[in-house]
């Protein structure tokens, strides 16, 4: 993750969107985390293996640019990698979906 520095190579894919970081923290997770937290009440955000996903960072609005380097269909493609970068200043339009959502 990137706060204000450079932006992310090209890969992929990317978006961008505006992120609200409070209580000083920023969670990142998985779409598996966030449904078996959703189903069962003894699993809690953030999950133990995924701590060193959790970033303090000042309270405000973000400019939230990511990066999907591989594509996640390629077999010769390492693990899907991603690049997040976060610049603070004016917010961006929200995202009206997730990311690369099909229906």
């Amino acid at each position: 993750m990137v706060v204000d520095g450079l932006a992310p190579p090209a890969g992929f894919r990317q978006t961008i969107g505006s992120i609200q970081v409070t209580a000083g923290q920023l969670h990142l997770t998985n779409y598996e985390s966030l449904t078996m937290a959703a189903q069962f009440n003894d699993v809690h955000l953030p999950e133990p293996h995924l701590q060193d996903l959790v970033f303090e960072l000042p309270n405000e609005m973000y400019r939230c640019e990511i990066v999907q380097l591989e594509d996640p269909d390629d077999e010769q493609a390492a693990v899907p990698d991603f690049v997040l970068t976060l610049t603070t200043g004016p917010a961006v339009e929200p995202w009206p979906e997730p990311p690369w959502h099909e229906a």
